[in-house]
């Protein structure tokens, strides 16, 4: 993927160089200890060290746009990547997008702020379900990206009737995950996290009920 236009890096790339400046600008600003982790209630029940704070996030984004840029060039089914090549560079960006705003937010918490935790992680994952679900249709075979299990990995009828299935489970999964922001307290998370892994879940089993049909 890395032998694409410089055009379709460079968002990845601003934000992650934003980040490590963002992290230094604000340094002597931060407390000591920063919140890094918040309890179902939104309340912060956990702190890290403002130089491993500023240090782990745009490494995190780094890490992640490095993975995804080169580990599909050792990839078997390398060859499939041009064919949802548009989906693959966005989700990527997606994925950066997404340590950048936990990053912001970690870094708000850190400036006396009180970041509602509770409302943006689901809403942001929720979206990103929706994306995927939308494009997942899209995505080729090959051994890196997208529903891998070892029936999908078998056989390529498998793996895209799996991929258009998981595609809509995805979509559904994000909706409820939106509407689950409507309810109170724990229940909020209980129905947001349940739709999330009732559609991973639906995945892989809905590739083995696939491949049983094929070949069993």
């Amino acid at each position: 993927m890395n032998d694409f236009p410089v055009r379709h890096h460079w968002p990845s790339v601003v934000l992650i160089i934003f980040a490590f400046l963002l992290g230094l600008a604000l340094y002597p600003q931060l407390p000591d200890l920063v919140p890094s982790h918040w309890n179902w209630k939104g309340q912060v029940d956990g702190y890290m060290s403002k130089t491993f704070t500023i240090v782990l996030f745009p490494l995190l984004m780094l890490g992640t746009y490095l993975l995804m840029t080169y580990l599909p060039a050792v990839d078997p089914g390398k060859a499939n990547y041009p064919k949802f090549r548009r989906f693959y560079e966005m989700f990527r960006f997606i994925l950066v997008l997404f340590f950048m705003v936990i990053y912001f937010l970690v870094l708000a918490a850190g400036m006396g702020y009180n970041p509602a935790i509770s409302l943006w992680v689901p809403l942001m994952i929720s979206l990103m379900f929706i994306v995927t679900g939308n494009y997942l249709s899209k995505v080729r075979h090959n051994y890196f990206f997208g529903i891998r299990t070892p029936w999908t990995l078998a056989d390529e009828t498998v793996w895209r009737k799996t991929h258009r299935a998981a595609g809509m489970a995805f979509v559904l999964a994000g909706i409820i995950g939106l509407l689950s922001l409507l309810l109170p307290g724990i229940f909020k998370m209980l129905v947001f996290l349940g739709a999330l892994v009732a559609a991973v879940l639906y995945s892989i089993i809905y590739s083995y009920l696939v491949y049983r049909g094929l070949y069993e």
